[in-house]
């Protein structure tokens, strides 16, 4: 199969899932979540695009991460009526991907793999942050400034830095 179909197909997967459970529970407190979803199934969709043209074919350990990131985007979906778990599910969904790029030193030799588990890891902080935050009763403007963080940077990595590129001599 080739990476764009790849992505078209499990983005198109995940987005269908969050559109189906936004459309069943949606109120107006949702916005900030849905504006991360949404921001997160595009770079999703780079993501898929530019590591399957990378990863080696059938490693077991990429095929069970793999999984683990499904049901994360999965669970991640399901959450959307309760900002908490949607923040630990995002959380738990940056983790297993720097996971998936760590299982990979040694194998595919990218600097793009460093900078992408760097980025992943400020993700990671990013998500405990807000977590944190919202246990403090701050959860509707912890998930806007969260929401609007995470979509200035996607638009910095993904359009003004791209990060899903080949050449990185910049």
């Amino acid at each position: 199969m080739s990476a764009k179909l790849k992505a078209s197909i499990f983005t198109t997967l995940f987005s269908s899932i969050g559109g189906v459970v936004i459309y069943k529970n949606f109120n107006w407190s949702l916005l900030p979540l849905i504006l991360f979803y949404v921001v997160l199934m595009i770079n999703t969709y780079f993501s898929i695009e530019f590591f399957s043209r990378i990863i080696p074919k059938k490693r077991l350990e990429q095929e069970i991460i793999d999984l683990l990131l499904v049901f994360s985007y999965l669970f991640l979906a399901l959450s959307f009526n309760n900002s908490v778990w949607y923040v630990l599910f995002a959380t738990i969904l940056f983790v297993v991907a720097t996971l998936k790029y760590i299982f990979l030193l040694g194998i595919v030799d990218l600097k793009i793999l460093k900078k992408k588990m760097i980025i992943d890891g400020f993700g990671i902080m990013l998500c405990v942050l807000a977590l944190v935050v919202c246990f403090t009763g701050w959860e509707v403007i912890t998930t806007w400034v969260w929401s609007l963080i995470f979509l200035l940077a996607n638009i910095y990595l993904l359009f003004i830095r791209p990060m899903y590129k080949f050449d990185d001599r910049k």
